[in-house]
């Protein structure tokens, strides 16, 4: 009894979930427990608890956020994120189900009893004698040749497979961001530059127009400036919508709080200074060492591996100890005294034809797909981190190059044509066109400081890691 007793309680305790060990993740925001409010549904944060802004700050109006603070708010905020977070705690379950010991079974019997209205004695009717049996069964097989072992070790591999895939889940979110924060920086100088461009146009046309009406232009100039107008007032409008779309997508990002639908990224496109990237050997071992997907692929490629071995341990056959009481009622039955008793039975399967194959040649295909599948990750983020060390090497000399030669060589050629027209020796479309290929060349100036931020923090993102400084 002293046994059953230290069984049950044994049984009884419930095995602390295995909590995992995330792969590294530069900006460690991602939540590892599921947050709830005092209703019951998920606690949106706000924009000043995610440590954006002062709670006192907030204003009905746009909120503005840096790069930074926009991927900590919306990987740790996202309900994309908070989904995944999900099959963590799902995964951990899992765990505590594969930790439990196997519940014992407890059967009773009452057996030898006499037909109703014909008792036995001990005299004329002697039978029996009515005995009743209570037993308890014990699985064994799970603890004699390792099957409870085998299954806690791929449950333990499981969680930390999803934990794995939980933060690259973050970190495909931060490449998201990171576009549509650019993106809508981008969208926004070009539309005050289209809008200074359509500024200037208008008057330049009044001006014209009082001139036509002097005899001081032609209508030639007048009509020339006027089309000029036009294109840019319909680019002004292009780029509002552009502005307009690419906000639309950034607040998306920032969807799981409250005041997202508020925010608006800093105008930080200023030149940094430059930093060289990695080596691609250099970026490719950083990635080996700190991307999620990576990580979850490598152990996928182990729980796959400890599958193999809980398969081939569940080929082992099942086993049962019964120990039992019997209390047989003699005196009536039989003239004897009652008695107790007990007993022990043994149980086991006999694989004669299903040892467990089956589930063993599956579990070995699955082994060789993921490590087949770790080779093809691999590879795709070999050919991934070539395409961004490559485009941001190109950023790197479209900011030059745009810095250094083509902005001062556009404001000269507008100030000398500016400058000969006022002398009369240049005409007004000349300086119409002088001025358009300055401002196309502040465009392309947003464009390649908004692709060098863009692709820097993207490559961080590719390699898992903040770039070596």
């Amino acid at each position: 009894m002293v046994a059953l007793a230290a069984l049950l309680s044994l049984g009884a305790c419930t095995p602390e979930a295995y909590r995992g060990t995330p792969p590294p993740f530069f900006l460690e925001p991602l939540p590892m427990e599921p947050r709830l409010g005092t209703d019951g549904e998920l606690d949106r944060s706000r924009l000043d608890l995610a440590g954006v802004v002062d709670p006192a700050a907030v204003s009905p109006g746009a909120i503005t956020v840096d790069v930074e603070q926009t991927l900590r708010v919306s990987v740790a905020t996202h309900p994309r994120v908070r989904g995944m977070l999900e099959t963590v705690v799902q995964a951990r379950a899992d765990h505590i189900t594969a930790s439990l010991l196997p519940n014992p079974s407890i059967g009773a019997s009452y057996t030898l009893a006499p037909f109703p209205g014909r008792r036995f004695n001990a005299t004329s009717r002697q039978g029996g004698p009515p005995q009743l049996d209570l037993g308890l069964g014990l699985l064994l097989d799970a603890l004699l040749f390792g099957k409870r072992d085998a299954a806690i070790r791929a449950a333990e591999l499981e969680v930390d497979v999803v934990l794995a895939e939980y933060a690259d889940v973050g970190r495909r979110l931060m490449v998201g961001a990171i576009d549509s924060y650019y993106a809508t920086v981008q969208a926004r100088r070009l539309l005050a530059l289209d809008r200074q461009e359509h500024e200037q146009l208008q008057r330049l046309a009044g001006i014209l127009e009082r001139q036509v009406e002097l005899g001081g232009a032609t209508r030639i100039e007048l009509d020339r400036t006027r089309t000029a107008v036009a294109l840019a007032k319909r680019r002004q409008a292009q780029s509002e919508a552009d502005l307009d779309n690419a906000l639309t997508t950034f607040r998306t990002y920032l969807a799981g709080v409250d005041g997202g639908n508020r925010a608006e990224p800093a105008d930080d496109l200023q030149p940094t200074p430059s930093m060289e990237p990695p080596a691609l050997a250099q970026a490719l071992e950083l990635a080996e060492r700190h991307r999620p997907d990576l990580a979850a692929a490598r152990r996928e490629l182990a729980r796959a591996r400890a599958a193999v071995v809980r398969e081939q341990a569940n080929a082992w056959p099942w086993m049962r100890l019964s120990p039992g009481f019997t209390r047989q009622y003699q005196s009536k039955a039989i003239g004897f005294p009652d008695v107790n008793s007990w007993g022990l039975g043994f149980e086991a399967s006999v694989p004669l034809f299903d040892r467990n194959q089956g589930n063993i040649a599956f579990a070995e295909s699955v082994a060789r797909s993921a490590e087949l599948s770790l080779q093809t990750l691999r590879i795709e983020v070999h050919a991934e981190i070539e395409r961004g060390l490559r485009d941001h090497l190109a950023a790197r000399t479209s900011v030059a190059i745009v810095d250094q030669n083509a902005v001062s060589a556009a404001e000269r050629a507008r100030q000398g044509v500016e400058e000969a027209h006022a002398l009369g020796g240049r005409t007004l479309l000349e300086v119409l066109d002088a001025r358009a290929a300055c401002r196309e060349i502040y465009r392309e100036q947003t464009r390649a400081h908004a692709e060098l931020q863009r692709t820097k923090h993207r490559l961080a993102a590719l390699l898992g890691t903040e770039l070596p400084r």
